[in-house]
């Protein structure tokens, strides 16, 4: 809380602009008045992030659309309930506009035959297996479910515990992974997927620094038109091109 509240306080970024999701050692450090489980901890962060105005996500979709022509942070966060009650064609159109598309959690751990809960890494508060991957599972269908509606559009995975950890699906090569957890610093981009493990601290590296991914925010208003002649005016013929990241001028008339 002193750390978050003093960087909003520092006023070098919009809060809404600080993307937040929770990593295992959250778990160890519980509020007196907090019950020990997933969930209160989980809602814990989420209460101090929401006075704070930071966005936080954890089984959350975040969409950043541009508005008035203005390209800057105003989160649009879907729940997970939202997005179970969802269909393909729901999750296409609500995510069409947008220029970054995070799906964000921890993850957890439930792939991990080793390294999961049953060796504490969450101390007490997610005390078995079972429950690591009833968490883990909660994570991966929401991953699945988008996977399956949005393929081609442009999504950063952004979790805690790297992709083996919670899941067993491949990688979807249009898509960005982002993870910490490991320690172990590891960049990989080649024609099957694209993971940044390469920002992490470490346990005695005293440099930080913030570092820039390469990411298209160009979207595509007719990715889910289906081929054929349409008709459309002026306006929707200069958007298209604008959201790909073209400034045209346009005589045909109304």
């Amino acid at each position: 809380e002193m750390f978050y509240t003093e960087l909003v306080n520092q006023k070098k970024f919009r809060p809404q602009e600080i993307i937040v999701i929770l990593g295992n050692h959250e778990f160890w450090n519980l509020d007196a008045k907090a019950d020990s489980n997933a969930k209160s901890i989980i809602d814990l962060y989420r209460n101090l992030f929401n006075k704070l105005g930071i966005t936080y996500l954890q089984n959350d979709l975040l969409l950043m659309k541009e508005q008035n022509n203005l390209f800057r942070l105003n989160p649009e966060i879907i729940s997970k309930e939202q997005l179970a009650k969802m269909s393909n064609k729901e999750i296409q159109d609500i995510t069409l506009e947008s220029k970054v598309t995070i799906l964000g959690g921890i993850g957890f751990s439930g792939y991990n035959p080793d390294f999961n809960a049953n060796k504490l890494i969450y101390a007490y508060t997610i005390p078995t297996f079972d429950e690591d991957k009833q968490l883990t599972d909660e994570f991966f269908n929401i991953y699945k479910k988008l996977k399956n509606a949005i393929p081609d559009k442009n999504v950063l995975i952004l979790t805690h515990t790297p992709k083996q950890d919670w899941s067993n699906d491949n990688y979807n090569p249009n898509w960005i992974y982002i993870n910490g957890h490991t320690h172990i610093n590891n960049y990989n981009k080649d024609n099957d997927k694209t993971v940044y493990a390469d920002n992490q601290l470490g346990y005695f590296n005293e440099d930080v620094c913030l570092k820039r991914i390469d990411f298209s925010t160009k979207c595509n208003i007719f990715q889910y038109y289906q081929d054929g002649i349409y008709e459309i005016d002026a306006e929707k013929y200069k958007e298209f091109y604008y959201k790909l990241g073209y400034r045209i001028e346009c005589n045909i008339e109304e």
